[in-house]
């Protein structure tokens, strides 16, 4: 799902994509983001870390307990992995990534 969303919020699959132009991707919705389903084991296995800058301050969570506290997170982060690391990137986000818990968008 993030790798078509990423495809879909830069506008690679329009055939009038141009490198150049910065804005020519659609708006991407993503509902129920609190029911994600993943492959295998990952909900369990796959790991955020994060530091605290203290000493011996670095914290980690499983995708379980991201999901529980903030699903829209999950979600932002694996499609920022998929857009190329420039600076329109977080604009690009901002913009065009819709996410909701439930399954109605208004």
């Amino acid at each position: 799902m993030a790798k078509q969303c990423a495809i879909y919020m830069r506008g690679k699959q329009k055939p009038t994509y141009d490198l150049r132009k910065e804005d020519q991707g659609d708006v991407c919705i993503i509902v129920n983001a609190k029911e994600l389903m993943t492959t295998g084991h990952k909900k369990d296995q796959k790991l955020y870390r994060y530091h605290t800058q203290y000493f011996s301050g670095l914290k980690e969570y499983n995708m379980r307990a991201a999901i529980e506290k903030n699903p829209y997170e999950v979600i932002y982060k694996a499609i920022k992995g998929m857009i190329p690391k420039n600076k329109h990137r977080e604009d690009i986000l901002s913009r065009k990534l819709i996410v909701h818990n439930g399954p109605y968008h208004t």
